[in-house]
């Protein structure tokens, strides 16, 4: 399948998923059918009766102006985002708009609202519409919540419209505001739309309770309220790492009184409640459970009992925001990775890094037709607001017998595919092959040397910067860090056939901080060949398997190696790899994923603890860029962010230890089990018991 393909399939309104009790008009459009339709708005807040007509006025005193009431800025709503169809709307495909869903509780009115998450959108889209039956000649007046998922009031790139006519939105905040708007049908109309488009990227805008009635009180909109949802049995939440303030569990079972338990990993009991479930899906609002990663367990009134891993990370963001320097390998050919785009957002991943195989790509010489699974995720993880680092992987029984390329024509059919990858897909880079220094991957005749690499790159380089020019081409791509290979790459003129280099430095297993000289080494080689260029690194991780690193581990392993090669100017970070290839606890390869596969009765992809302790360090950086390292005997610390806007990673490196910092205010002090504890300063410093990586924030300067 082409990419244009699929575009025309999945943003096609003859191809939209429409579930509705009355015929869905054209929403393609802004301005619809539907002449001689007068209209006027208002705001409210809260909404106030229609006014009647006003008689003539007579001359008085002038009174004070009162202000004009605007939205102002409120607590996060305990909310969730739910896997479910809501009834009587139009809605693009879940693959071009996926986080358009019914949200369960806070509403506005009932217990299920609409809400909006694109952040992705680069021009205007409809992502929701209504047709109304109405009469014609017949004065309506159209009433609406809005909100807006975030700690300020700010403007939403929305568009709202009536038949057509423009309905004005203010700048949002977090609490419902109220919108109305007077329409009258024309002669003859017997119905009209309503739309919602967005026209940029978008996070968490909220609808509900909309209403639309005439004289006689009757209400014409379909599903207004947004209550009428169907999903399977279970849990239903979009993500698991949820929002410690909006902490709340999207649950689709047995009505009547259901209750919930969390649990530490050690089976200790942190928190329970109750909640009253209703037919459907409902809001089961987890109050009192802090900031950390937790198995929780419902039980319904029937008896019926689901257990899911969740994990609460305190954010004023509504959403993690994305950060492109982090990402993770996924496998989107494996049914196990159809979730990958959505759980990696959840963390805050900025990117994803994914193969595109040349032999299933190009089976017919010159014509390329690319996999639909891994067409659907690159398209999907850009829908979610991901970059995607692509791979043109490999060989292809066209040219060379399937060998690596490695004749004249071969190595122009690779970089003619490479160039195809490139033209056909929104990337932020394009590694050439994937390691080739290792036998498994590169059966060729030539060998596993850079000098054998050199051709490929060569040939490929020209190919792609003629149809993308701006697109970074990654050279190296080896397992582990080979100085040998890259110093044969760069002696045979590879810096000028490649814009960024890249490697898997899995020789730090066993001490993620040797990735500061293993960076330092791969810059020192470039720079004896005419100078460096940017590194990422794109696989690195370490696999839970039984009687390896423990699950604990792996996220502490993570926070090490990402803070360690940020610290040593590594541009980007991919962890390898996003969900766990197998459900066998002793498989090595398997068990390297933040995530576990699915389970039955959990939407989402449920997040083994290195997922939360990922999502923990993202939202504790909130796109700080490092400073610098400290320099204290026996303590690692590594800065980030600005002067008086510090977070620092520090942990011992020999042992249990205290350590000291200049503080002017209160100094937070976050554990990778997401416990929180707050140090006053005294006398301009705090003193901090080391025995684990800490995240210390807050009034905290650096070490002398």
């Amino acid at each position: 399948m082409s990419i244009k393909t699929w575009f025309a399939e999945h943003l096609n309104p003859k191809h939209w998923t429409v579930k509705t009790r009355v015929v869905v008009a054209s929403v393609t459009a802004l301005a619809l059918a539907g002449g001689g339709v007068g209209a006027a708005f208002a705001l409210r807040s809260p909404a106030p009766p229609m006014a009647s007509p006003s008689a003539t006025p007579t001359a008085t005193a002038s009174p004070t102006p009162t202000p004009t009431p605007t939205p102002e800025p409120g607590e996060l709503p305990r909310a969730a985002a739910a896997r479910a169809t809501v009834a009587g709307w139009s809605f693009p495909s879940a693959a071009a708009l996926p986080g358009v869903l019914p949200e369960v509780g806070s509403a506005s009115d009932g217990t299920v609202a609409l809400v909006m998450d694109a952040p992705a959108v680069t021009e205007t889209l409809v992502a929701a519409a209504v047709t109304i039956p109405i009469e014609p000649h017949t004065d309506y007046r159209l009433s609406l919540d809005v909100r807006r998922l975030g700690p300020e009031v700010a403007d939403m790139p929305v568009e709202l419209s009536l038949g057509g006519e423009p309905i004005e939105l203010p700048a949002l905040g977090s609490t419902w505001w109220s919108i109305e708007h007077t329409f009258t049908s024309s002669g003859g109309q017997s119905s009209v739309d309503f739309q919602i488009a967005l026209t940029g990227p978008i996070r968490g805008f909220g609808l509900d309770a909309i209403s639309l009635v005439g004289p006689d009180g009757v209400e014409h909109v379909p599903n207004g309220s947004f209550e009428e949802v169907e999903g399977e049995w279970g849990i239903l939440n979009d993500a698991l790492i949820l929002n410690e303030r909006m902490a709340t569990l999207a649950v689709n079972m047995a009505p009547g009184p259901a209750t919930w338990v969390a649990t530490r990993r050690d089976g200790s009991e942190i928190a329970r409640g109750d909640a009253q479930l209703g037919d459907g899906v409902s809001a089961l609002p987890l109050d009192g459970l802090p900031q950390g990663y937790f198995e929780i367990r419902v039980t319904d009134s029937s008896g019926a009992s689901i257990t899911t891993p969740v994990g609460l990370v305190s954010s004023p963001h509504a959403y993690i925001p994305l950060d492109g320097r982090f990402g993770a390998h996924v496998h989107p050919t494996q049914e196990t990775y159809s979730d990958a785009p959505a759980a990696a957002a959840a963390l805050g991943l900025g990117a994803v890094r994914q193969n595109f195989t040349w032999s299933i790509s190009e089976q017919q010489r010159g014509v390329y037709d690319f996999r639909d699974d891994e067409v659907a995720g690159a398209v999907n993880a850009r829908a979610r607001g991901l970059g995607v680092l692509g791979i043109a992987g490999w060989g292809n029984k066209l040219y060379d017998a399937g060998l690596t390329p490695h004749s004249a024509d071969g190595l122009a059919g690779y970089g003619n595919f490479a160039a195809a990858v490139a033209q056909n897909f929104d990337l932020i880079g394009l590694e050439l092959f994937n390691e080739f220094n290792i036998p498994v991957f590169n059966p060729g005749p030539c060998g596993l040397t850079g000098d054998c690499y050199y051709p490929l790159v060569e040939a490929a380089y020209g190919r792609v910067k003629a149809v993308a020019p701006d697109l970074p081409v990654i050279a190296g791509v080896t397992g582990n860090y080979d100085d040998t290979f890259f110093e044969q790459l760069w002696s045979r003129g590879g810096l000028a056939h490649s814009d960024a280099t890249s490697f898997h430095p899995y020789q730090v297993y066993f001490g993620p901080e040797g990735l500061d000289g293993v960076v330092r080494q791969a810059r020192d080689t470039m720079n004896r060949h005419g100078g460096a260029e940017p590194i990422w690194v794109t696989e690195l991780g370490w696999t839970s398997k039984t009687g390896d690193v423990s699950l604990e581990e792996q996220g502490a392993r993570l926070v090490r190696a990402q803070s360690t090669a940020l610290a040593a100017g590594v541009e980007r970070f991919f962890w390898y790899d996003l969900i766990n290839d197998t459900t066998e606890p002793a498989d090595h390869e398997g068990n390297f994923g933040l995530f576990w596969q699915k389970r039955d009765g959990v939407a989402a992809q449920p997040p083994k603890p290195a997922a939360f302790v990922q999502a923990l360090f993202i939202a504790a950086l909130d796109g700080a860029p490092f400073r610098n390292v400290d320099r204290i005997d026996g303590v690692r610390s590594v800065s980030f962010g600005e002067p008086g806007r510090t977070v620092k990673v520090v942990y011992p490196t020999a042992g249990s230890t205290t350590v000291e910092f200049p503080a002017w205010d209160t100094v937070t002090v976050t554990g990778l089990s997401g416990q929180v504890a707050e140090v006053e300063p005294a006398e301009g410093r705090v003193s901090i018991e080391l025995d684990e990586i800490l995240l210390v924030s807050g009034g905290v300067g650096e070490a002398p």
